[in-house]
């Protein structure tokens, strides 16, 4: 879907024509995710000043404390090359620090600075009533039941997976 589909009124969730042998659950899901993640972006107003990876590695960091970059990485639910390259990217913008742990020489842990802190707060209003838009499209209970079909999606999902895996002899 592009944005001139979105504004003329083309439903992107349109499955009438789903190719055979793909599931109508994922194709809708996919559509969803692209449909959500193209908000998002307008509300960050990607690609300046904060895109969907920069803005998850900020809302991981949020909290104030030191962050393991590993940890960003699976808060981020990114590859860690892209958690990398975005960090890079942020440090340069003197949007985050980074420094090693005493503890252990191996790690590196990420933190806000003052001026990354600044911007998050100041995509913050935007991004929440962009979610509360979202979340006031179903009652409390039409939300229950999508989380949890959801879930039972992600379920699903996971078990095929495994069963992929398990059918090439456990090899990824």
């Amino acid at each position: 879907m592009t944005r001139a589909d979105h504004i003329h009124g083309l439903d992107p969730l349109d499955l009438t024509n789903v190719p055979s042998g793909t599931s109508e659950i994922a194709m809708a899901v996919y559509r969803l995710s692209r449909i959500l993640r193209l908000g998002l972006s307008q509300a960050l107003n990607d690609p300046e000043p904060l895109n969907l990876v920069t803005w998850r590695i900020l809302l991981g960091l949020s909290d104030g404390e030191p962050v393991p970059q590993r940890d960003l990485v699976a808060f981020t639910d990114m590859e860690q090359a892209q958690v990398s390259r975005a960090l890079k990217r942020l440090e340069t913008d003197g949007l985050i620090r980074s420094s090693t742990c005493r503890s252990d020489g191996r790690v590196r842990l990420v933190s806000l600075t003052q001026r990354g802190r600044v911007t998050f707060e100041a995509a913050l209003p935007a991004v929440q009533h962009y979610h509360r838009a979202i979340d006031v499209a179903l009652g409390s209970e039409e939300r229950a039941q999508f989380i949890a079909m959801s879930r039972r999606v992600a379920a699903a999902t996971r078990l095929s997976m495994a069963d992929v895996e398990n059918r090439k002899g456990g090899k990824p």
